[in-house]
């Protein structure tokens, strides 16, 4: 739930991200301009969601995972992020061809590549930039060192658990004393 006149002044969801990561471009946008998030803990909230994975959810996952970065974190930040983010890439090209999507991830690339998709997410990234009232510091901070797939038994690998996500929280506090801005 959010106040009206946010929407109003803000805009609503971007429609580029369509699907998959909008809400948490939407809480960015905010807490860019000065807003913050609160969780209600003893809130009950429906959602009526099956898991699966297919090719067109982890396609729109990827891209719009990359787009958010891209428009929130200053490029100075992302250098940083980038041994991180280049790990898990890794690992997430070797999930997708395993599950036979390889070629999939590769559209994900050609997407990046095309400079028409630079100039939309650049773009959007001014308008962002624009809204700041908030650090780097403050983002990274806040943001999560270990990938965690709650109840998908299968997906959390002993890689992940117990190499991946400790590697990560220590590059976390690594960066974030590097952050000062």
């Amino acid at each position: 739930m959010m106040r009206s006149d946010l929407v109003k002044k803000y805009g609503s969801l971007d429609e580029d991200l369509f699907a998959y990561h909008e809400d948490v471009e939407y809480s960015l946008r905010l807490k860019f301009a000065g807003f913050s998030a609160v969780m209600v803990r003893d809130a009950i909230f429906h959602h009526k969601y099956v898991f699966s994975r297919s090719k067109t959810k982890f396609y729109f996952m990827e891209r719009n995972r990359y787009a958010v970065l891209l428009m929130y974190y200053k490029f100075s930040t992302l250098i940083l992020l980038f041994l991180a983010l280049l790990f898990m890439e890794l690992g997430l090209f070797i999930f997708f061809v395993l599950n036979g999507w390889g070629p999939e991830k590769l559209k994900i690339y050609a997407y990046w590549l095309g400079a028409g998709n630079w100039k939309l997410w650049l773009q959007k990234r001014n308008k962002i930039q624009q809204l700041r009232k908030v650090t780097d510091r403050d983002l990274i901070r806040k943001a999560a060192a270990k990938v965690i797939f709650g109840a998908k038994e299968d997906m959390n690998h002993p890689l992940l658990i117990y190499v991946a996500n400790p590697l990560m929280i220590v590059y976390k506090a690594i960066v974030q004393a590097l952050i000062f801005w």
